[in-house]
């Protein structure tokens, strides 16, 4: 019913609308629909057969069907998905996405550049061609998603009519992700039942309120490498349960080839690499001791497949400016033609949407904020927020000393903070390795301890980016179904409170709080995200000590 609710009331939420958008409503539905897929969990879990094919229908079958409603509704509070939309058009134009901005299109003119008027042309073959194009948020960037969505984006264009209207091209791409949303629900499936784990676990995905959102109504793309991901972890346990298979080290070189693509689909799953290679080469892999040799040519197989498969579906990134998807000699790249074109608005470093996401952007991060704004150098006369505790002429200082060691002039603190967090985060990283390597867990332990750990490592490497939006945690969402502890499906619903910053933004005037003023978005970014970050480590807490351990066996318990 939440949900229902939900979908109902998103009209207000079409692009360009003037009725006014219930913002608040939204957050309060999502949060009720997380206590009520909580409580569906605990009810769940009571079913003596803990691997009920019948319970397993019923939690997919509606999870299918919420999803299916969530398709045909108004996004809410999104609007990447016209980004989505015309990088699919320009790949399938045969025209890399890399090259030109939205912003650089619309402008441009007659072009020396035969790519630049192909797209010039594409804008305006259809009604929603146009529209798209001049939807794009941040127009001024070339895109920032990699090459295997990009495909995805493509696939999905090439099956809808150019002259479909805009929204029915925003169905499609909602249709194509939440099939890799449907592909990550089958193989938790499949990894609950290897690891005898009781299949209510899969309502912590299934049902999900942040993951339904974000994927069957907003249409974000990070489906694409949760799937790869899953299935790459699904690969790794098949190999260690049944080791001694035919097919046993190609099981490996899948896995590899699977994250492999999906750091082409999203850059994040590079930061599970480590983790899968440290368990495969452990000391128990196989629920036995192997020799030594054993161990390393299995992780050889799963790296080289995984660096192979990364570097491929990378290329078109390492050569961003070329002409189409695949690449353009270093010799056309240099034409007159292209450095007229390079020359006809501002710079290519301005126009990158790589630079400008991972040198400046900032989003809900209240550990990276507390890190950078206590390094940060301020001319402004303006009061620093409330967690700034070094003096203003110590920041002076430190930049100056950032600058003379080499670091990025125009913001060094940044660059600063980013290694600063790296470090912290490296920190715990090491120390689970080692106890990954270690591991003396057999068959279905070792599964739930891998998947502990990986899951922990995701959040924390979350938590400390600069940017934290609430659809990154589509990448933790499927590993919580294999943690027992519940209390994510709460963390979740507390994530969203992120979007009451829209309704932050839109008060009027200053208001004080221990004596700082604000206006009503720093009111936000500068305190309430503290509560919904303290609310998720709270609860994640509260359940984690109410039940330590998981038992593979013992599943039938609620955390």
């Amino acid at each position: 019913m939440a949900f229902l609710t939900l979908f109902f009331i998103s009209a207000p939420f079409e692009y360009g609308a003037e009725q006014v958008r219930p913002v608040l409503a939204v957050v309060g539905l999502l949060i009720v629909a997380a206590v009520l897929a909580f409580i569906g969990l605990g009810f769940a879990l009571q079913v003596s057969q803990p691997q009920n094919s019948q319970l397993m229908m019923v939690v997919f079958g509606l999870a299918l069907s919420i999803r299916l409603v969530a398709i045909f509704t108004t996004p809410i509070l999104e609007i990447d998905y016209y980004r989505y939309i015309w990088d699919g058009k320009v790949v399938c134009e045969g025209v890399s996405p890399y090259r030109f901005s939205p912003e650089q299109v619309l402008k441009a003119g007659d072009s020396h550049d035969q790519d630049l008027n192909r797209l010039v042309g594409l804008s305006t073959r259809s009604q929603s061609n146009h529209i798209t194009l001049s939807r794009i948020h941040y127009g001024n960037y070339t895109t920032v998603y990699p090459p295997v969505s990009q495909l995805v984006f493509a696939a999905a264009m090439k099956l809808t009519p150019e002259s479909a209207s805009v929204e029915a091209h925003v169905i499609a791409t909602k249709i194509a992700m939440t099939l890799f949303d449907l592909g990550t629900m089958l193989i938790l499936c499949g990894l609950l039942k290897m690891a005898r784990i009781h299949f209510g676990w899969l309502i912590a995905y299934a049902w999900n309120p942040l993951v339904i959102k974000e994927i069957a109504n907003s249409g974000h793309l990070d489906s694409i490498a949760t799937f790869l991901v899953v299935l790459t972890l699904y690969l790794v346990v098949r190999q260690r349960i049944y080791p001694f298979t035919k097919f046993s080290n190609w099981l490996l070189m899948l896995a590899g080839m699977s994250l492999g693509l999906g750091v082409g689909a999203k850059l994040f799953p590079v930061v599970i690499f480590p983790a899968l290679l440290v368990a495969i080469v452990g000391k128990n892999f196989h629920g036995r001791k192997r020799q030594r040799g054993q161990r390393l040519f299995a992780g050889v197989i799963f790296s080289a497949a995984f660096v192979l498969t990364s570097c491929l579906v990378l290329l078109p990134l390492i050569h961003k400016h070329s002409g189409n998807l695949v690449g353009r000699s270093a010799t056309e790249a240099t034409t007159p033609a292209a450095t007229a074109s390079a020359n006809n608005s501002e710079s290519t470093k301005s126009r990158d949407g790589f630079s400008g996401f991972f040198s400046s952007w900032r989003m809900n991060d209240p550990v990276f904020s507390t890190i950078y704004l206590n390094l940060k150098s301020d001319t402004k006369d303006a009061r620093q927020p409330w967690f700034v505790v070094t003096t203003q002429n110590w920041r002076r200082q430190l930049d100056k000393q950032f600058q003379s060691l080499g670091f990025d002039e125009n913001d060094p603190a940044y660059l600063m903070a980013r290694i600063l967090t790296l470090c912290l985060f490296s920190f715990g990283y090491l120390w689970h390795l080692a106890k990954l390597y270690h591991s003396k867990h057999d068959d279905e332990r070792w599964l739930v301890d891998l998947v502990r750990r990986i899951t922990f490592i995701l959040a924390v490497f979350l938590f400390l980016q600069p940017t934290v939006n609430p659809w990154y945690f589509v990448w933790v969402a499927p590993l919580t179904c294999l943690t027992n502890n519940r209390g994510w499906l709460l963390a979740s619903g507390f994530l969203t409170l992120y979007y009451s910053r829209f309704w932050f933004k839109s008060l009027a005037g200053t208001f004080t709080l221990g004596g700082h003023s604000f206006d009503g978005v720093n009111l936000f970014d500068q305190c309430f995200v503290f509560v919904e970050f303290g609310l998720m480590i709270a609860v994640l807490i509260c359940f984690s000590n109410r039940k330590k351990h998981c038992e593979p066996d013992d599943t039938t318990s609620a955390a």
